[in-house]
């Protein structure tokens, strides 16, 4: 499994991830045969070469694939398309359907806007626009070519035209359909809306559709993952079924049919990265019965990788796929260790430390992909995680009830509705306590490769004194509790290690929102975001900004300073504001320009701030404060001014640091600009304004500036035509340096003493 994994990291070419998982695989090797004397034979290493190249040249195939059909789709634009429907979801804008494109013999996903009686099996005629993957434009956004690819999505294409053609195709698969959106409905009718969208969630696999409260709610307490398909599940229908069976059959018969039950039911519930792991794992262990042979979990685990990594390598990359893989090793390798060392027996301890083990081994990859941490999930866990099988047994039985008796199915309802109504309220309670929540940041890869270096070590410690007696450890140590203040040690070590550091001075974050604008303001004494809205994506707060000020670990942001209230500046601020950490808001102040007219759109976001409990102040020309060494000024409107046209009276703040200057214009226009004659001087970088309209940065006002660096927000391809033409020539004839967020993602300015740097995402 390691080694496939480690060919395919190779090919996958990112050299900080290479040189983490050698720096890993040496210090496992190392620290294993110190622990047991184990030795690294040239046996083992032709077999783990043979493995690497395999992984590399899987990956490599998987990767020129994927390329070439993107550039056959983006050259040819649009593309008349025929196969089969393999699933159906629908989404707030229309349907989704997962097809296999007959000519190709690849999954491709189809977005139409048609209300149509589609099911999985049908065949299928349509006529469609290849959408182009946006990859990751910004530092913590999410990358959908690479989360596609992953999921063994070839292309996404809009249809223009959609016709079905037949219906012979996957009856099986239809019939699974039509029973999923039986029972779903049957799941609202026995239980409120909240806690069907919970158990649609948990036994048929519906996340899209869960309640977002709850989600959050789930996440906040750290329990998210009890949703999610995955072994339990699968142990409970598998080993039912095994169970039950040999009580009167063979070994034989009960484990083939213990084997069907779980991958009909994996199939059922859309077979996702960890259901697909459980299948694996639960069918070999029932294959095992059947031959008398016993199980190995770590062998099984393998398997089931090598398995899924050889069918998609690019599976390597998935979440969902690290973090599964990830938690049942740290069951079934580290947990023996410590348990042995600590001499750990039944009941509440073995629980608490099994929780503890899952979360330290998992803890970096959850700080990678989501940015932050459930401080006490790790005791939460210790009393939900056993009541799951009550939970999904509760979940069945109504169903089942239901669809004999009715009445029965409300009544077995009933405990299900109250262990869900527990979790609720225990879940709650966890959130009003105060840092219930986290920020990490997203860790640098090089750093999560330390943090799992120094979790070897300790477990190689482990596994070479497990067999000294207390008093070697009263000795070695000449304390009582040696071994616990070592492990305290290390884990303490390695999480100031991954969590430590971060960005000093100032650092400012153009941030790519498309047709929009947003700013982050990063210095030593506060953080700031300067506007926040998008014209073309949607919830761009959710998805684009707040996982950039989290991604930088981020866990309050003081001020939030709207230069004017137009849609694509605010639109998403309002998810921003409604924000919390645990039990606190996420924003601390909002800064809004202290101007006359204030329409439906400013008073809304006002009225948002305050219900939050969000300080609401108001700038004006003149006012000005430092911190971290960096002083702002409000260069201008001044209190209580008007204009016609509301982009010029967009509020101009300069930020000056160690002999730089930066200037934010929002949406200035030129007679906006007019007024700032002589009010400036020269700035170092210029945040251009109205995304580079031809009726801005005008010649007088960029000869006062004589800006360095001009940095254009703007969409791509957006319907105005940001930047025009005669902008940037103004630009270019002042000598500017000019960067689009268009062309190059996010784009961040450092300003340090030695010097401006500046970065942008996209290469």
């Amino acid at each position: 499994m390691v080694a496939v994994g480690l060919g395919e990291l190779i090919a996958y070419g990112n050299k900080e991830i290479i040189i983490s998982a050698l720096m890993i695989l040496a210090v496992w090797c190392i620290a294993w045969t110190v622990a047991d004397g184990s030795k690294v034979t040239l046996r083992r290493i032709m077999a783990g070469t043979i493995f690497v190249f395999a992984g590399y040249i899987l990956m490599q195939g998987k990767i020129l694939h994927f390329a070439q059909t993107e550039q056959k789709f983006k050259e040819s634009g649009k593309s008349e398309l025929n196969g089969v429907i393999l699933d159906v979801r629908q989404s707030e804008n229309g349907y989704i359907y997962t097809a296999h494109i007959n000519e190709e013999k690849y999954r491709v996903l189809l977005y139409s806007d048609e209300e149509m009686e589609v099911y999985p099996g049908y065949e299928f005629e349509t006529v469609a626009d290849y959408m182009e993957y946006t990859g990751q434009r910004n530092q913590g956004n999410f990358n959908d070519r690479e989360y596609y690819r992953s999921e063994n999505i070839w292309a996404r294409f809009k249809c223009r035209s959609f016709e079905i053609t037949g219906d012979r195709h996957f009856t099986v698969r239809r019939k699974m359909y039509e029973i999923r959106t039986h029972i779903n409905d049957i799941l609202y009718r026995l239980y409120s809306d909240r806690h069907a969208s919970v158990y649609s969630a948990m036994l048929l696999g519906n996340k899209s559709d869960m309640d977002e409260d709850v989600k959050e709610l789930y996440k906040t307490a750290g329990i998210y993952h009890l949703v999610c398909i995955s072994g339990t599940h699968m142990a409970l229908i598998g080993m039912v079924v095994y169970g039950f069976l040999r009580r009167r059959h063979k070994y034989m018969f009960s484990g083939v049919c213990g084997i069907v039950a779980v991958i009909i039911y994996g199939v059922f519930t859309g077979m996702g990265v960890s259901v697909v792991r459980s299948v694996i794992m639960l069918s070999v262990r029932m294959a095992g019965d059947i031959i008398g042979r016993t199980y190995d979990m770590i062998s099984s685990l393998s398997l089931a990788a090598v398995i899924m990594m050889a069918v998609n390598p690019m599976v390597i990359l998935n979440s969902g796929f690290i973090m599964s893989f990830g938690a049942v090793a740290s069951i079934g390798m580290v947990l023996p260790e410590v348990k042995r060392f600590y001499s750990v027996g039944k009941g509440i301890k073995k629980a608490f430390v099994c929780s503890v083990v899952i979360q330290l081994c998992t803890l970096p990859a959850v700080s990678f992909f989501y940015y932050q941490v459930s401080v006490y999930g790790v005791f939460i866990n210790i009393v939900l995680v056993p009541c799951m099988a009550y939970v999904l047994s509760s979940g069945f039985l109504s169903i089942a009830a239901y669809g004999m008796v009715p009445a029965a199915g409300r009544f077995a309802a009933g405990t299900g509705s109250m262990c869900l109504g527990i979790y609720d309220k225990i879940c709650e309670s966890v959130s009003a306590l105060p840092a219930s929540e986290y920020v990490t940041g997203r860790p640098e890869v090089w750093k999560i490769a330390l943090y799992y270096c120094i979790m070897i070590v300790l477990l190689a410690a482990y596994r070479r004194f497990k067999n000294k007696d207390r008093e070697f450890w009263e000795e070695f140590w000449y304390i009582r509790y040696g071994k616990i203040i070592m492990s305290i040690t290390a884990v303490v070590t390695a999480c100031v290690i991954i969590f430590a550091g971060g960005d000093s001075g100032l650092t400012v974050r153009y941030i790519d929102v498309g047709q929009g604008d947003s700013i982050y303001v990063q210095t030593d004494g506060a953080a700031y975001l300067i506007d926040g809205g998008s014209s073309d994506i949607k919830n761009v707060g959710t998805y684009r900004i707040l996982p950039v000020l989290k991604a930088n670990g981020l866990n309050r942001l003081d001020y939030i300073i709207v230069t004017h209230s137009d849609n694509d500046h605010i639109n998403g601020l309002e998810n921003i504001l409604n924000e919390r950490i645990g039990s606190r808001t996420f924003v601390k102040n909002l800064v809004m320009p202290d101007i006359r007219d204030k329409d439906e759109a400013y008073i809304k976001l006002v009225n948002t701030a305050e219900s939050n409990g969000i300080n609401v102040m108001y700038i004006k020309s003149g006012d000005k404060w430092i911190t971290g060494g960096c002083t702002f000024e409000c260069i201008y409107p001044a209190a209580g001014d008007n204009a016609p046209d509301k982009n010029d009276m967009s509020v101009v703040m300069k930020l000056t640091s160690d002999n730089m200057a930066m200037l934010f214009t929002g949406d200035l226009g030129e007679k906006g600009e007019d007024k700032l004659k002589g009010k400036i001087g020269k700035c170092n970088v210029l945040k251009v304004g109205h995304h580079g309209s031809k009726g801005s940065s005008g010649d007088e006002f960029l000869n006062e500036l004589q800006p360095d660096i001009a940095v254009i927000s703007a969409g791509i391809n957006n319907s105005y035509g940001h930047p025009h033409r005669e902008t940037l020539e103004r630009l270019e004839r002042t000598g500017s340096k000019i960067y689009s967020t268009a062309k190059m993602g996010q784009i961040t300015v450092t300003g340090k003493p030695e010097g401006m740097k500046v970065d942008y995402y996209i290469k």
